[in-house]
């Protein structure tokens, strides 16, 4: 996924992260690892307990090939889906895995997609969030696409998320604030992302979960493998202003802006109280084993 930053007229941009471009969010949402420190675990539910919902299948699914240009639509609607110049890549991050063995026209070919639940199922349908309403695609794929997969667990150099040694200093949110994330659980509306030109990257989660903080992380900041070992699994906000990493996978002409900004180790642990600690960390991949263009409707 991508996300593109345009500077305004005052060089500032602050803008919610919607699933789309970056895998969206989709991926938003990494699992949490590992096995929690006696220190600094919040009593509050963990978020995925609150993501445990049976799938609703699309009933009807509409895909047409339509000219390359921007994406748009409404994406997930009150009774389902709806796209506009989509490729199939970005619907297979909707998986909310790292990918690999994807075909080259699934990046080159772009879809008009308009998927829609039965009408019994519309009511639930509403009531869930991004992450359950994206469980919907992966049969769409299947039947669609005819896509065939496999999972694989591969060990990769990155970095474990630990609490720093004088604590975490994120913030317990307040009771209005967790109620307002109850009535709009999408994942993007938990965390803003935007800086100033020249300036830091600023990340600010607002009643978000560590599966949002992790996946910025790894795909903003350090564009590797990130763990999560803090054992913090409630929601929390937090602010994080730092100069991203270079991106190992950039091409080799590209050279990034001039960023003035603290490393992304540093303010981890001065503005978060956690900590970044190179390691080899478990990464899933959802492997391609087959996947074909769309079937006519």
């Amino acid at each position: 996924m991508m996300i593109d930053m345009v500077c305004s007229g005052q060089f500032r941009r602050r803008f919610l992260v919607v699933v789309v471009g970056l895998a969206v969010f989709v991926a938003p949402l990494l699992r949490a690892q590992g096995i929690a420190p006696v220190a600094a675990i919040s009593t509050q539910p963990k978020s995925a307990d609150r993501d445990v919902a049976r799938v609703i299948p699309f009933e009807v699914v509409s895909i047409r090939p339509s000219l390359p240009g921007h994406i748009h639509g409404d994406f997930f609607t009150d009774d389902g889906f709806s796209v506009s110049g989509m490729m199939p890549h970005t619907l297979l991050t909707y998986m909310s895995k790292r990918l690999e063995g994807v075909p080259d026209w699934c990046n080159a070919e772009h879809y008009d997609i308009v998927a829609k639940v039965a009408e019994a199922d519309v009511p639930a349908w509403k009531n869930m969030n991004f992450k359950q309403k994206s469980q919907a695609i992966q049969p769409m794929l299947e039947d669609r696409f005819k896509l065939k997969w496999h999972m694989e667990t591969k060990i990769e150099s990155g970095y474990e998320l630990v609490i720093a040694k004088n604590g975490s200093k994120l913030k317990e949110p307040t009771a209005e604030e967790l109620d307002l994330r109850a009535k709009d659980p999408t994942p993007g509306h938990a965390i803003e992302f935007g800086g100033t030109r020249g300036g830091p990257m600023e990340l600010t989660g607002k009643a978000s979960g560590m599966d949002l903080l992790i996946y910025y992380l790894q795909e903003i900041f350090l564009h590797a493998p990130v763990a999560d070992k803090t054992g913090l699994g409630g929601m929390y906000n937090f602010k994080l202003a730092a100069a991203p990493e270079r991106n190992p996978n950039a091409p080799p002409d590209y050279t990034p802006p001039v960023v003035d900004g603290p490393s992304i180790f540093s303010a981890v642990q001065e503005q978060l109280g956690l900590k970044l600690v190179p390691g080899k960390v478990p990464v899933e991949y959802v492997v391609i084993d087959h996947i074909e263009r769309p079937t006519a409707n």
